[in-house]
């Protein structure tokens, strides 16, 4: 699997203190405004295992880190991967939540009409879909929630969407906030921020929602 950064600390990325996962690759979407365009390259990032990857992220969270979240790229184009990350961390962290932010809607997701990686080509297109609805299902299993659709700049709509029970950490109308579980409610996830964080080395990184 690829990733772009691991940042731990946040409080913009969903509910209570998180350690956040960016995945490197975000093929064919070219969402115009994407905040994270370095993110869509496949050939670049860092490659390692998703054990040793669930491994390093519970290691190095600092105390009192709620859960993780994981963003992008679209991590649902390393689907496979993905699911194993997620499984791992379940073993090191089962107390914790995980939330995922994906391009895809609920129900491109649902039906396995996602991009899962050029490995695929080698499958029918029904075998693709049925492959992608499985690993779906068994990665939203796993899940406390997930932000879930294009970001779309022609949709902004502010004023419209605080009327929205799900407006938190969407910047899009046609966005939705899904919840998996009964951990949190809408109430749970904080207003759209942006954060700034400075390492030990000066690198500065900016997340979150920008306006």
């Amino acid at each position: 699997m690829r990733i772009h950064q691991i940042l731990h600390g946040s409080h913009v990325n969903g509910p209570g203190t998180r350690s956040v996962v960016w995945f490197q690759g975000c093929q064919g979407m070219n969402c115009p405004g994407c905040f994270n365009p370095h993110t869509h390259p496949r050939e670049t990032g860092t490659e390692i295992d998703p054990s040793v990857l669930a491994e390093a992220v519970a290691h190095d969270a600092p105390a009192g880190t709620e859960g993780v979240t994981v963003s992008g790229g679209e991590s649902m184009q390393q689907a496979l991967a993905l699911h194993g990350f997620l499984s791992e961390l379940r073993a090191c962290k089962p107390g914790w939540s995980i939330g995922l932010f994906t391009g895809y809607s609920v129900s491109e997701l649902a039906t396995g009409d996602y991009d899962m990686g050029g490995w695929l080509d080698l499958l029918t297109g029904q075998e693709q879909r049925k492959l992608a609805r499985y690993a779906w299902v068994k990665i939203r299993e796993m899940l406390d929630f997930a932000i879930c659709g294009r970001f779309d700049r022609t949709q902004l709509q502010l004023p419209a969407l605080a009327d929205r029970a799900d407006a938190h950490l969407i910047t899009s109308a046609n966005q939705t906030v899904e919840l998996f579980s009964t951990r949190y409610t809408y109430d749970d996830f904080p207003p759209l921020q942006v954060e700034a964080t400075i390492g030990t080395d000066g690198l500065t990184q900016i997340t979150g929602y920008p306006l």
